[in-house]
Order: structure tokens, then sequence, then C-alpha cells
């Protein structure tokens, strides 16, 4: 079945938006058969300016053949394709070389998708493809997907911004002209050489500012170093590595992103850990999610403590063995946000020293970390010492973490100056927020709870601070005999994993949800 027969086209010509989904018996979209096509239809270019096809399980051709001597698309903008599963190719070589007005091209879920670009018979020449609009480009969970186009060729993306290939493990990613690649497998059997998906020049991708990318041992093969000198205009970048196989990747692949704003690393690991701290002087955003090997973000050295000064964005899940999270050489300046989630190495967030560097802190969330005793600690540095002020915090989100006892087991002074929203909630051993002097003068409601995630704020009674409120929460909440009970059994319970594993190992950390 196909939706626009040869004696429709004509019809087509004046079609500028086309949607099509949920239909299994649809093989085909637009058929050009025939000798008396071009009868049919005058010949010209169509009017068609979005093009979406989702949840067509049967078809195999949105054009079935090449359209060259009867219609152009040269003013298709959109192109949406997804969970078509026997889809091998998108485009004829025709139609892919009118796309001048093309503008974003996103292809998701297509098992069978070997090729953007259908092969053309008995070309020998390189073919040249340039799409000089287009600024968005996703090519996700293609896992037959091969490369842009099979024959000889060379592309130009002019304009292109984004650019996205996720699952799509056969694809050679991103490769140097010069690269040569091996024709024989694992067992010294002989296989096609196979072209990467671009050919890295230095004019190929002039302008694209945000890759998001699947990093695997293809790109330790095709030499890492390269990107900086290619992509150095790169301002967003999200490294993914394999679910099921820690991946290193070469430190000298961030030297040269010297513009970059965002980075965010999947399970992954860098093979020079905490020495690329120097690259990052523009970094406002940095994101880190499971990476079960990283015990250090940056080392200790003055040099690289200057490097994140304009980070204003952290946030770090799942990093199961890191240890330290804010070192004393670091300056945050400008740091607002800052969450942690399941890092369960951690025993404290920062010293009493370091928190000062956090001038600008707006927003701290530390969820789901099982063996953090106190948010700030004293360790190393004595009792004595100035206060500990978080001049600029709003929000503070304590979440899951049995083992807290206390923001601060110290004596010294707090202050929370612009603290507006305070909820403790799955603390049980956290009796107290503070043992030294208190001040929140903004805060007027808390939110305290065993179990829930989103709860209802508290009052806090005149004359009441946050100790008085987590006292009386116990109170009226918990029998003092249960409390007794259950504070033995929490105890012996994190006392004998303490001694079991210490800390979360790498294969604990990577079968966490």
């Amino acid at each position: 079945m196909n939706i626009f027969p040869p004696n429709m086209l004509r019809r087509l010509q004046n079609l500028k938006n086309l949607q099509k989904s949920g239909c299994n018996l649809v093989e085909e979209v637009f058929e050009v058969r025939g000798t008396n096509v071009d009868e049919i239809c005058d010949k010209g270019s169509t009017q068609l300016r979005h093009l979406t096809l989702i949840n067509l399980p049967k078809l195999k051709h949105v054009w079935t053949s090449d359209l060259e001597a009867i219609l152009t698309f040269q003013n298709l903008c959109q192109v949406y394709i997804s969970k078509c599963k026997t889809l091998k190719s998108l485009f004829p070589v025709s139609v892919a070389k009118s796309l001048e007005q093309l503008e974003s091209l996103f292809i998701n879920d297509c098992g069978s998708m070997e090729e953007i670009i259908a092969l053309e018979e008995g070309l020998e020449t390189t073919t040249k493809f340039v799409f000089p609009r287009i600024t968005f480009l996703s090519l996700e969970l293609l896992p037959k997907l091969k490369c842009f186009y099979p024959g000889k060729h060379t592309s130009e993306w002019p304009l292109l911004k984004s650019l996205t290939i996720r699952k799509c493990n056969k694809v050679k990613i991103i490769a140097s002209n010069e690269l040569s690649f091996p024709n024989t497998d694992e067992l010294g059997h002989h296989v096609s050489i196979q072209q990467p998906l671009f050919l890295i020049e230095k004019d190929t991708l002039p302008n694209l500012k945000e890759l998001n990318l699947d990093w695997n041992e293809t790109m330790n093969q095709t030499n890492g170093r390269l990107f900086g000198e290619f992509f150095c205009k790169l301002e967003v970048l999200s490294l993914y590595g394999k679910d099921d196989k820690l991946i290193a990747v070469p430190s000298v692949f961030l030297e040269g992103l010297r513009y970059l704003k965002s980075l965010s690393v999947t399970n992954l690991f860098f093979d020079n850990e905490g020495q690329y701290a120097g690259t990052f002087e523009r970094l406002t955003e940095l994101k880190l999610y499971r990476m079960p090997k990283l015990m250090l973000l940056w080392k200790e050295n003055p040099e690289q403590g200057r490097a994140f000064q304009n980070l204003g964005i952290l946030r770090v899940i799942k990093c199961g063995r890191l240890k330290n999270l804010v070192p004393s050489s670091m300056h945050f300046r400008n740091l607002y946000s800052l969450s942690v989630v399941k890092c369960h190495g951690l025993i404290s967030f920062a010293t009493s020293s370091t928190v000062k560097s956090l001038v600008q802190l707006k927003q701290l969330y530390i969820f789901d970390c099982k063996r953090m005793r106190e948010i700030v600690t004293n360790e190393g540095e004595g009792e004595a010492g100035d206060e500990i002020c978080f001049n600029q915090l709003e929000d503070l989100y304590l979440n899951d973490l049995p083992s807290l006892r206390s923001f601060h087991l110290g004596n010294r002074t707090i202050k929370f100056p612009s603290l507006e929203d305070l909820c403790v909630t799955g603390c049980p051993e956290m009796k107290i927020f503070s043992n030294g002097v208190l001040s929140m003068p903004k805060l007027k409601k808390i939110g305290l709870d065993e179990n829930k995630w989103w709860l209802e704020r508290r009052e806090l009674l005149p004359e009441e601070d946050v100790n008085s409120a987590i006292k009386r929460f116990w109170e009226e909440n918990y029998d003092p005999c249960v409390q007794q009970l259950f504070t033995e059994k929490t105890d012996a319970s994190t006392s004998e994993a303490g001694e079991k594993n210490g800390v979360d190992n790498l294969e604990d950390d990577l079968k966490e949800d």
C-alpha cells in the first residue's frame, strides 16, 4: 500500500505538511513508477515543507525510485522519521541533492536502516552532498546504520549547530580522512572498508556548537586528539559510554575545546583522572553521571583551581567511589546550583574552609548518599575557626541520607541569611541540624518527613529554630523506645555494610537504578 500513487502526484505539488503514523499497511509514501509518470505530473518542485512518519512498521521506501526527472523536494524544511522498523534508507540521491531548504533531520528507532541516502547504482565518481541550511541533525537507535551514503562521497554542513548520534553502534562516528581502517575482522576475515559518517576536514562542520555522542573503542582508534582541532567551536558536549562496559576517554580529546560551556559525561572515565581541568576556562555547566571509577574530580593544585571559576551548575550522580567533591584549591566563585546523588563514597560534602569559595551558591541538593555523615566537616581543621556562612543559599534539600547525623557536627556558628526553603527527608539519624549557633532569618517553613519526597512545609513556631523544629518532629511522630530500636538497627546495618564493602564497588555502582 502507498499513500501517493502516480495519479495523485499533481495534487502533491501543493501539499505543505504531511504526517502519517500508526498504520500497519503502508509500504511506501511516494510511488513513482511507470513510463507515463511524467505525463501525469508536470515536472517541477513540490511545496512540501514538513514530513513526519511515525510507527509505520511495514514502510520500505519513502520514495520508490529516483525522482530527478519528475519532482524535486527543494522546499522540504523538516523531516522526522521514527519507529519505521523495515526502512533501510531514507533518501534517493536526487532527493538528497535537492534539499536546499532542509533545516532539521531527525531519525529515531528504525531498526533496519543501513544508510541515510540509498546507493545509486553505476555511479563511480565521488558524490558531493551539500546541506546549506540544516542546523539540527539527530540519529538515534539505528543499530544497523553503517554510513551516511555507501558510495564515494563528501558532505558539507556549513550551518549545522547541533549533532546527535546515539545508539548507532555500527557507525564509525567521526574520523579523519587521513586515517585508515582495518579491512579484516578479529578472526582475520576480510571485511569491506567502511567510510565514517563524516570525513573530518576543517571546514566540514564549521559552526557546530552542540555534540551528543556515544563514545566507544572506535573513538580511541580514530585519534581523539583531533577533536579539539576540528570542533574547537563546540559549546555543549555530551559523551555517553556503554551500559555494559567501561571505556577510557583520552584526556587529549578535551584539549582545544576552549569555548566549551556545558559538559556531560555518562558511564565513562578519563585516562588521566583529574588532570583535564585546565581546559575548562569557560565551562558553566558540568554533569557527571555513572562514573564508577572516578575518585577525584580534579587534583589539588593552584593552576587547576582557576579553571572552574566560571562554573555555575554542577551535577554529580552515581559516582560511587568519589572521595572528595570540593577540594580546597578549587575556586567556585560563580557556582549557584549543585546536586549530588548516589555518591556513596562521600562522607561529607565539603570542609568549612572550602565552603568559603561557594559565595554564589543558591541551590544545594544532596540525595541518596548512604555514607554521608555531615554536610560540612571540620576534618583536618580543628574546632577553632571562623563561622560558616552560606550568604546566597536559598534552597537546601537533604533526602535519603541514612547516615547523616547533622549538617555540621562541630560547634561553629552557621549562617543562612537567604535560606527560604529547607527540606530534610529520609534522614533517620538527624536529631539536630547543628550544635552551634544557627541563623536562618528568612526561613518561615521547613519540610520534615521520614519518607515522602514531596511534603508539606511545617510552620516554624514563634521563637523556634530548625533544631527545635527537628526535635518537635521526632517527639510528635515517634515513640522514644521505637526511636532507640530503630537507631540501633540502623547503626548495626550501616556498620555491617561498611565492614563488608567500605564503599560501593564498581559492580554495585553499575547495577544501581
